[in-house]
């Protein structure tokens, strides 16, 4: 049962749709081209950093592609990432392109997104769809594999109470790299939320307040924003716009494709989402939905935690 202060987010069909296309063998698509495919969106080549991924970490990764004609600008369009796992599993990334993504001087364009390695061992990028708007395609595809490193040193990690939380690293709206670990000492609080539903609004109000009271004492409030059904990540604009609008002075940053929201929600589908951790990096208190009585139990797990010793 779905009470008022929570949304369930919908799944995305498209994404099964459109990942069985691109992994069809070239021979079995037909030898004619397609009206709408353009040889100038061809990838030239592309790369994957970091090379290789920390397990049981939320690795923040970046792909950098160029197309075959050198200086071509999309104005537009998507991008589709097919992947596949050594656990056999696969699954699209989908994003939109925007200037931001672009850089004129090199003819590259940039994506990123969250992936955290758990029982697999390598990932294989199988081929980037690239889509301008008006249309036009390409599908040839191209791969690049990643390996995982190993464990993270420490304590183990996971998304229960009482478990350490996972470590993720994600840039805010200015550009300035936020690491969750480097919060240890603190208590923080994780809010996952989307611009879309109404209880993510009704807390975002309430939010600066709440760091405004505690925030001497060692409070930390980390706001991370995905658009969910809409698949794609919020843009600096939408978030310069929705830092404004509930005068946020802490970190607001995307979640890349759910990068962070998948492995910390754990299977849940609802929004918003938080989640207390305390001083010594614990994962302490949880809750999807945010009501007035939610409110209550979020700042009084912070004041107990802010009087932990």
């Amino acid at each position: 049962m779905i009470s008022k202060g929570m949304l369930r987010i919908p799944l995305a069909v498209s994404t099964v749709l459109l990942s069985t296309f691109l992994i069809l063998p070239h021979t079995a698509r037909n030898e004619v081209l397609p009206s709408k495919y353009d040889t100038t969106l061809e990838i030239l080549n592309y790369d994957v950093t970091p090379a290789k991924l920390q397990k049981n970490r939320i690795n923040y990764v970046t792909l950098t592609f160029r197309l075959k004609k050198d200086g071509r600008k999309l104005r537009g369009g998507e991008a589709t990432l097919y992947y596949q796992v050594s656990n056999g599993s696969s699954t699209g990334f989908f994003f939109n392109l925007e200037d931001k993504a672009y850089n004129r001087n090199q003819g590259k364009y940039s994506i990123s997104f969250g992936l955290l390695p758990g029982s697999w061992t390598w990932i294989e990028f199988r081929s980037l769809r690239i889509a301008d708007a008006r249309g036009r395609y390409n599908i040839k595809p191209k791969t690049i594999r990643l390996t995982r490193s190993k464990k993270i040193p420490g304590k183990r990690q996971g998304s229960k109470v009482g478990s350490y939380a996972y470590d993720f690293s994600l840039l805010d709206y200015t550009g300035k790299k936020i690491t969750l670990s480097d919060y240890l000492g603190k208590v923080v609080l994780i809010d996952l939320s989307t611009m879309w539903c109404g209880p993510c609004k009704t807390e975002a109000a309430q939010l600066q307040d709440l760091y405004e009271t505690y925030k001497n004492e060692g409070l930390v409030v980390l706001s991370i924003l995905f658009q969910a059904y809409e698949i794609r990540t919020p843009s600096d604009k939408e978030l310069r716009k929705w830092a404004r609008k509930y005068k946020m002075t802490f970190p607001l940053m995307a979640d890349p494709v759910e990068g962070v929201y998948k492995p910390y929600a754990a299977g849940d589908r609802y929004v918003p989402y938080n989640f207390i951790i305390d001083r010594k990096g614990k994962l302490r208190w949880r809750k999807a939905g945010y009501t007035p009585q939610t409110h209550t139990e979020i700042e009084n797990k912070i004041v107990e935690l802010l009087n932990e010793k």
